[in-house]
């Protein structure tokens, strides 16, 4: 029953006048709700359940004969309570003491029963057969046991009372049996509760639906529950109880899809230094990705050294609070001087492995605020596609502004290198050249070899080694010359030369850093509903034809502003002084639009042009996005992880790099957290990581490749071609198209490109309905639920 009801609070009333109360915690009420309710209403209305219940409460009935019938009467004179406990519901006989009650709305769901609830319920029927089947075969022989058992005692002379025992706990054993079954499969803890601001977040589990009748959205998907009970991912735990009955506080599903990381963010935490490893953690890279496995690491291993090639970055320089005035620049990543962008759920980790980062950002200039980025569309008019502030309840998750990659990265080695808080994470300027395995384990690698600064090679112990070098992904070539990753390879594992795929989007960067005064700054026509430290313009063209051009207007940090301009060409590409960003804005939109793009924009460029502030230009022809798929890689070592570029490198346009890497050290630490061994890593290790990562960050992967191969200049995976996905291409542009006037549509795409999202998310039923309806239609079925 939806909780905006008034007669829900009549029923409570009603239950806690009782002779023999029921308490809020005892007191379950289903009602319309999809799937949940509908779980929970038909466990109890099947006879089974009931007589089940009534069996173990026959020793209580006597007690409370009369209690049971008042219930009934009482029922009958208060109106609401009547319409909830009708007639045709099988009710126990009595109600033990601290157990649960279900109250459910069946004429409700009759009135309401539509194409979906019958598919849901058939599917449910179908769930609960094949769940039950083992139960029901161990009730047979525990039944057949227990009745050779009373034979037996008959001849061997005992006790009618003995065998009326054996009887007793054979009959509870069998009940039991089934109940556990039904418990592991649709009772389950939930996670510790997350933040208001995120517990809408991405439609993490079927509690938010019962808690949505109160908020825009959280709509749970049947396709999501569908694929994640079958393929299993529903967590394998059975919930401590009473034999009896449920015990309060009532355990709810909760159905997590691998992809998603919340809940790993919330576990993460320093650790004692007693359950530390031994040995030393290397990372080889001293990047984003080097910086994060470097942090998590330290939580586990007496020692982490981080091998980083340019020496620059073992100085105070690498470590400025401000990184405009740095004197150096990396030259070995290549989108140190472009336009970089940072997601939501990146700024969620960060929050967790540094408890001071608001301070160190504040230091460095950099802001965190609520993440209300518009996104507008370009195609036959301008279109916004606006923030789903309202589902949010007006608190957007929060995210970095005025934020370059080089000012996240000097700030990020300065909190993990610079202030001495992690004292065991060294760092030494050299190259990894290769890896040794142990002499006595092949399946470990014993050492590293390093060329110095001064070109000399020396070996180095390691524990654990960390390939985080990026698009070079040095890693598999130095296992391929210790001989990992070859024959013999299991029936679905592939070796090391064959697990790598590319795709090639022919992506050109062009990013123009304006450093200008204050006073340039003061004469920026800046909306009202926008300020400077936030100031965030992005314009992305839906004609994939047109190499699927992005523009972008934003403050970064200091006096500077940063205009961008990304699009995929077989041609040569590049947008170098402020008139040529003008004339591709102005390309973008047709003349006869009614919605052009804001004057404001233009005004700005004037602005600038005018003021003549110093350039400085960036161009980058983004290398082809590859995948070593190390999940399905056969004899690898066992101590051997990467993360970030070095395992996959997917479109820079969608802005998750960070937040790829963010999700590699999650994987790492999960998978250490269950490796408790302390001499050494247990033999599954690498396995266990690269599935874990594979969970994490696949999706990313088939998301984006399926995008990419709208645009007709992108060179496809070998034995591929661009046909693949059109369907789905279809229906996410139809998705964007909703979403400019539909919450819920809006929802689903905002959460996706914040990293809230999953894949499966874009497939909800009633948005799918939704999407299909206004396509065809061109009519917005506000109607339906969730609608703005």
């Amino acid at each position: 029953m939806k909780p905006g009801y008034s007669c829900i609070k009549q029923i409570r009333s009603y239950f806690r006048s009782l002779s023999d109360p029921v308490n809020d915690d005892q007191l379950i009420v289903v009602g319309d709700r999809l799937f949940t309710d509908i779980v929970m209403a038909n466990r109890f209305r099947e006879k089974g359940w009931t007589d089940r219940i009534g069996l173990r409460s026959q020793s209580f009935v006597s007690r409370h004969a009369t209690t049971s019938s008042s219930v009934t009467q009482s029922s009958t004179r208060d109106g609401s309570s009547a319409d909830v406990t009708e007639s045709n519901v099988p009710m126990s006989p009595a109600l033990p003491p601290h157990r649960t009650l279900g109250v459910w709305t069946t004429s409700v769901w009759v009135r309401e029963a539509t194409l979906m609830r019958f598919c849901e319920r058939k599917l449910l029927d179908g769930v609960k057969k094949w769940i039950i089947a083992r139960s029901k075969a161990r009730a047979s022989k525990l039944a057949a046991q227990a009745k050779e058992d009373d034979v037996n005692d008959k001849f061997s002379g005992k006790d009618e009372v003995k065998r009326k025992t054996v009887g007793d706990q054979s009959q509870e054993e069998i009940t039991e049996g089934e109940e556990a079954v039904l418990r592991r499969a649709f009772v389950h803890p939930l996670p510790p509760a997350l933040p208001p601001s995120r517990k809408n977040g991405a439609l993490r589990t079927l509690v938010n639906l019962v808690k949505s009748a109160t908020s825009t959205i959280n709509p749970i998907s049947s396709a999501k529950f569908v694929t994640e009970v079958m393929s299993g991912i529903v967590r394998d735990e059975i919930v401590p109880s009473s034999p009896l009955s449920f015990s309060p506080p009532i355990q709810q599903v909760s159905i997590v899809s691998p992809e998603s990381c919340t809940n790993e963010i919330e576990k993460l935490k320093d650790r004692p230094s007693r359950s530390l490893r031994r040995g030393t953690a290397v990372i080889c890279g001293g990047s984003v990705a080097g910086l994060f496995a470097a942090r998590i690491c330290h939580e586990f291993f007496e020692s982490v050294l981080i091998v980083e090639p340019e020496e620059w970055l073992t100085s105070e320089d690498a470590m400025r609070q401000l990184s405009w005035e740095q004197m150096h620049k990396r030259t070995r990543v290549m989108q140190y001087q472009s336009l970089h962008a940072f997601q939501a759920l990146l700024l969620d980790g960060l929050a967790k492995l540094f408890p001071d980062l608001e301070e160190q950002c504040r230091r460095s200039g950099i802001a965190i605020r609520p993440s209300a980025r518009e996104m507008n569309l370009a195609g036959p008019s301008v279109a916004i596609i606006p923030v789903p502030t309202r589902s949010y309840n007006g608190n957007l998750p929060k995210t970095l502004f005025q934020c370059t990659r080089a000012g996240f990265e000097t700030l990020l080695r300065r909190m993990v290198l610079g202030r001495g808080r992690y004292p065991r994470i060294k760092q030494v300027a050299g190259t990894v050249v290769g890896v040794s395995p142990q002499l006595k384990d092949f399946g470990r690698i014993g050492k590293i070899t390093v060329r110095g600064a001064d070109f000399q090679l020396r070996e180095i112990e390691a524990s654990l080694v960390v390939d985080c070098t990026g698009y070079a992904r040095a890693g598999a070539k130095w296992l391929a010359q210790a001989g990992y990753g070859t024959a013999p390879i299991p029936a679905g594992k592939l070796t090391l030369q064959d697990s790598k795929i590319a795709l090639d989007s022919k992506l050109h960067y062009s990013t123009l850093t304006c450093n200008v005064s204050s006073s340039t700054l003061e004469k920026l026509p800046i909306p009202e509903d926008r300020d400077l430290e936030t100031l965030f313009y992005a314009l992305f063209e839906d004609i994939p034809e047109n190499g699927r051009r992005l523009f972008v207007l934003t403050k970064a940090d200091g006096n500077r502003l940063t205009i961008f301009v990304g699009q995929s060409s077989d041609e040569l590409v590049k947008y170098e002084t402020i008139s040529t960003v003008r004339s591709l804005v102005q390309d973008l939109v047709p003349y006869n639009s009614n919605a052009p793009v804001p004057s404001w924009i233009f005004q700005t460029l004037d602005i600038l042009e005018e003021s003549r502030p110093e350039l400085s230009y960036s161009h980058v022809r983004v290398p082809a996005t590859a995948y070593i798929q190390y999940h399905k890689v056969a004899n690898l070592p066992i101590n051997f992880a990467a993360l970030g570029d070095s395992v996959l490198s997917v479109n820079p346009l969608y802005g998750q790099g960070c937040t790829k890497a963010m999700l590699g050290a999650i994987a790492l630490y999960t998978t250490l957290a269950q490796s408790e061994t302390p001499e050494e890593l247990p033999p599954d290790f690498s396995e266990r990581y690269f599935k874990e990562h594979f969970n994490k960050t696949d999706s990313l992967w088939q998301t984006t490749r399926v995008l990419d191969y709208g645009v007709p200049c992108t060179k496809p995976i070998a034995g591929e071609d661009l046909s693949s996905g059109r369907l789905l291409r279809w229906y996410i542009r139809k998705l964007w198209s909703l979403a400019i006037k539909d919450e819920q549509a809006r929802r689903v795409v905002w959460d996706g490109a914040m990293g809230y999202g999953t894949s499966v998310d874009p497939l909800n039923p009633w948005l799918a309905v939704k999407v299909l309806w206004n396509s065809v239609t061109g009519v917005w079925l506000s109607i339906l639920p969730n609608s703005a």
